[in-house]
């Protein structure tokens, strides 16, 4: 199965930022957001792009990661970080939509947690997206938005819809299913 996971602030859809070359999110530090994340994606396998690989502070335990990387170009490691460059852990790009139409239907579940072009791509073979909106009451101006096809999901239900707060941040946990 893929699903989507990802968060953003409904605010000008900003969905990250990029500050002296390094992606971040468009909202100060959010743990309850990131505690859904670690829940929804436990015992999944992260399939990300190398930008997405590059803003992760190590690798997430309990979870397999798959970078999608050109065979032109290494996967990017950074200082402190081992990554084993195993074909079940690079993805070339090439072979991207054989791989989403392989797992689609697969007991195993991919969750597909950016960026944005591979949300996109994924989302004609996800079964559910889990879709967190951020407002923070100190929003940075993102150089990334959020398209429309992940905002609206037209061919998607709500299915669960959660709201939280702690002293910066509304927080809304929406989890859609396909529509049948």
């Amino acid at each position: 199965m893929i699903q989507l996971v990802y968060a953003y602030c409904p605010h000008g859809n900003h969905f990250g930022i990029t500050v002296n070359g390094k992606g971040r999110l468009p909202w100060a530090h959010c743990p309850k957001d990131l505690e859904n994340f670690k829940n929804v994606t436990q015992g999944t396998s992260l399939l990300m792009g190398a930008k997405t690989w590059q803003s992760l502070p190590g690798v997430l335990p309990g979870r397999p990661h798959i970078v999608l990387c050109n065979p032109d170009k290494p996967v990017p490691i950074l200082e402190g970080r081992v990554m084993l460059h195993t074909p079940e852990m690079v993805l070339d790009p090439s072979h991207l939509i054989d791989f989403l139409e392989h797992h689609k239907d697969s007991d195993a579940i991919i969750s597909v947690i950016g960026g944005i072009s591979l949300l996109e791509t994924a989302l004609p073979y996800a079964s559910k997206v889990f879709q967190t909106r951020i407002s923070s009451i100190h929003p940075m101006k993102s150089d990334v938005k959020l398209p429309e096809t992940l905002d609206k999901l037209e061919n998607f239900k709500l299915v669960e819809h959660k709201i939280s707060m702690d002293d910066i941040h509304t927080i809304a946990f929406n989890e859609f299913e396909r529509k049948l």
